[in-house]
């Protein structure tokens, strides 16, 4: 329950920022999320966030790592490899990518 209580006056505080767009606040939001442990919901925002706009790369490889950090690798490495064909390149991403190829490989 203080987890909520906390993560609501989280979303108060973000929303009142000054001057920040939504997209950016709602990304804020998710890695906040995402680092409560609270996945679902930050898994939510990524990909209200994707929804929103397609080609947002960042979106995409927050999205994967929240999916990594649930165990969903093959998920993972779907969106990052969707954030580079935006991209293009990116070192963040590409670490991420090689990161979860190689979690599949041991599992194979």
């Amino acid at each position: 329950m203080r987890r909520i209580f906390t993560l609501a006056a989280l979303i108060i505080v973000l929303f009142q920022g000054c001057g920040m767009n939504t997209v950016r606040l709602e990304n804020n939001y998710g890695i906040k999320a995402m680092q409560m442990n609270l996945n679902r919901e930050a898994e939510f925002r990524f990909r209200k966030l994707i929804e929103k706009d397609p080609s947002d790369w960042a979106a995409r490889n927050n999205l994967g790592v929240c999916l990594e950090k649930q165990g969903r690798y093959e998920e993972a490495l779907a969106q990052y490899e969707a954030a580079l064909e935006i991209i293009k390149t990116n070192r963040g991403v590409e670490v991420n990518k090689r990161r979860v190829t190689e979690i599949l490989e041991k599992n194979d």
